[in-house]
């Protein structure tokens, strides 16, 4: 993926260092999101460090395991994020993580 979906060299570093599902998942976002008219999709954080997690206050490791990214989203109209979202969803809401109430969510 070109550097120019990052928002910085970290975050486009980290991108290969990603599990390779989770890099096909965030092809698949930012190439949605462009077929939706978003003009600029950005990944703004791809894997971490416990210590960037910590400064955050992140509670879960999935960035420090190369499970997750951010994806921005102010410059999305509602309904680009909504359908995002489910498009998302429809192609990977089986491997989203376990929530409290026993349904897979691939994104918070």
């Amino acid at each position: 993926m070109e550097r120019k979906f990052f928002k910085t060299d970290l975050a486009f570093q980290g991108f290969s260092k990603l599990h390779p599902k989770m890099q096909e998942v965030a092809k698949f976002a930012v190439d949605t999101a462009l077929i939706l008219g978003v003009e600029n999709p950005v990944i703004t954080e791809t894997l971490t460090t416990k210590e960037v997690d910590k400064a955050l206050g992140r509670v879960s490791v999935s960035h420090q395991q190369g499970r997750a990214i951010d994806l921005r989203t102010w410059n999305m109209t509602e309904d680009q994020i909504a359908d995002l979202y489910h498009a998302l969803q429809r192609q990977y809401g089986h491997i989203g993580a376990w929530t409290k109430l026993g349904v897979r969510q691939l994104i918070s």
